[in-house]
Parts: C-alpha cells; structure tokens; sequence
C-alpha cells in the first residue's frame, strides 16, 4: 500500500472539525475519533493481509531455486557445493516461512527499517547486537540470518573458485551468486514491507473531537 498517497488523500478526512458549525459538504466527511480508529485498523489489517499473501507467493522463489541445484548434487565432486546451496536457499524459505513482514532478523537492517534515521539504526543496531532477543524467538530464528549471509559469500566463492576451474566458467558463477541473490531480493521485500505502516503514518493526522 502506498501510505504517502492515502496520507495525502485522507487529509482533508482526517482534520479538526470546523468550530465554526458551518453545515457543508466537506464537514460531512469529517470523522470522529472512533470512527478514525475502526478506519486505521481496517487499513492496518488490509496491508497486513496483502503482506502476507505477497510473502507466501514469495516463498516460492527460494524454493523453486533448488531444482537448479540437484545435477550438481547427484555428483560427487560437486555435492558439497550443492548441499551448502541448497541449505542457504532452505533457510531463506524458512526465515520467510516464520519471520513477521518487515523484518529481517538482522540487527542493523531492522533497527533502519524501524527507525529511517541511519544514525540512531546505528546506535540501535549496536544494542540490539548487545542484547540479542532470545526470549522472544528460537536461538535458530535469532542466528540464523547472520548464518545464511555467510553461507551465501561462502558459496559464492565456491562458485568462482568452480568457474575458473571449469569449461563452463559462467554456469558455476552463475550457481554460486543465485542463493545470494535469492536472499537479497527476499531481504529487500522485507525492507519495503517494513517501511509500510498505515497505523503509524495515519495516527498521526487523527484529531480529538470536541464534544465527543
């Protein structure tokens, strides 16, 4: 949902009733506090439920992705490139499986994403790191983005080092950037999904009406 947009449209819904009374057509759209709250909500849970839907078509991505792999992984010389392929691209299709929208798992791209400010992400990615969120999510859920990031380099290499060795130099390259990228395209839909909150945006512009 584009917020930006429904913020411009619902200004003149979502301002201070006229004191003066004035009985005219754009007073009738005005809306009192309750009525703004019930509005935001259902708007919160349409972009929520569009989040959702556009994750589950997402999935499908990483997933699908592992059929290129399974050639390599029927050979020896090349089935532990495979398999380390094949692990990043299952933790990718995890991660979104059981991550909230918006979120990453990952320290300092979440702390930007909440904040927008590269300065506070900073300080608050460096506490976040400090104090990592065991309690709320499984040892599996809080490492294992930083895991699969480093699976991806490591595969990547192994895919240049395969390339330089092999007839089909760009195949292997190939091969070896897809989990990376996979994982980059899934990070930078969370991001987007992250940036979209249609209750904090529209909160702001809600007025408390007089004589409710």
């Amino acid at each position: 949902m584009d917020v930006g947009n429904t913020t411009s449209r619902l200004r003149r819904t979502f301002r201070y009733p006229d004191d003066t009374g004035a009985d005219n057509d754009s007073d009738q759209e005005v809306m009192d506090e309750e009525e703004q709250d019930r509005f935001i909500e259902r708007l919160a849970a349409d972009n929520a439920a569009r989040d959702a839907q556009f994750r589950r078509l997402l999935l499908a991505f990483p997933l699908l992705t592992t059929i290129a792999y399974v050639p390599s992984l029927l050979h020896p010389s090349t089935s532990l490139f495979a398999l380390l392929a094949l692990t990043s691209l299952l933790s990718t299709a995890y991660l979104l499986h059981v991550q909230p929208p918006g979120c990453t798992g990952i320290a300092p791209l979440d702390a930007w994403i909440r904040r927008g400010d590269v300065g506070q992400a900073t300080a608050d990615a460096v506490n976040l790191l400090q104090h990592m969120p065991i309690v709320s999510s499984s040892p599996l859920q809080t490492y294992l983005p930083y895991l699969n990031l480093a699976l991806v380099l490591l595969v990547g290499l192994m895919g240049l080092v395969a390339g330089r060795e092999a007839t089909a130099a760009f195949g292997w390259i190939g091969l070896g950037n897809l989990p990376a990228l996979v994982y980059v395209v899934v990070l930078v839909a969370d991001v987007i999904m992250g940036s979209v909150d249609p209750e904090k945006e529209l909160s702001a512009l809600k007025y408390q009406y007089k004589g409710a």
